[in-house]
């Protein structure tokens, strides 16, 4: 038998497909691997590897993280801190920048990443770091902002791919292990005959 799933945007079929795809169940629709370039996943998916980076941090994975949310950073300073390997490197940037405001900035940019971190460290689950991320870090508001910009019935559509995040988290609690897990899931075949 067949069952049909609808939803407003394909985002929101993300967690079923992949569940269902975990049965062996073959689905048509939904989303595939680009689903991971969209601006919410791409920026929730550079934070999860900060979080979980036992060794230097990634430059992509900085800038990404700097953007959503947006830290208002003068370019130069934005600069310094894709140059800091570490959070403890990031604190000692923030100590030598001039301007306060900015000094702040990258003072919470760093504890931010921390944050996270010591939720993985201590064994916390993806959803654990995605609620982090989304609340405490302020994601869903940047993410809300972009959204406000858009028309019609797509409105929402980067806050849909948050949520659907939320709900894929709980398939795979594991969050060193959620973006490979994510990627292989999103890349199995899916029925083309529809």
């Amino acid at each position: 038998t067949d069952i049909a799933v609808l939803t407003r945007v394909n985002s929101l079929l993300a967690p079923v497909q992949v569940a269902l795809g975990a049965q062996g169940i073959a689905t048509n629709g939904g989303v595939g691997r680009e689903f991971v370039e969209r601006t919410a996943v791409r920026a929730t998916l550079a934070w999860l590897r900060l979080a979980c980076t036992q060794g230097d941090l990634e430059p992509d994975d900085v800038g990404e993280a700097l953007r959503r949310p947006s830290r208002s950073l003068h370019p130069r300073v934005a600069e310094w801190v894709g140059e800091q390997r570490s959070v403890a490197a990031m604190h000692r940037l923030a100590e030598r920048v001039n301007n306060d405001k900015d000094a702040a900035r990258v003072g919470e940019f760093a504890d931010d990443i921390g944050r996270l971190a010591g939720i993985v460290e201590a064994k916390g689950t993806t959803v654990q770091v995605l609620t982090a991320l989304r609340d405490t870090v302020g994601l869903a508001g940047s993410i809300a902002k972009l959204d406000l910009h858009r028309q019609g019935m797509n409105r929402a559509a980067q806050n849909d791919d948050l949520t659907a995040l939320a709900q894929l988290a709980l398939l795979q609690p594991d969050p060193r292990r959620f973006e490979a897990w994510l990627r292989a899931a999103l890349g199995r075949p899916r029925d083309a005959t529809g």
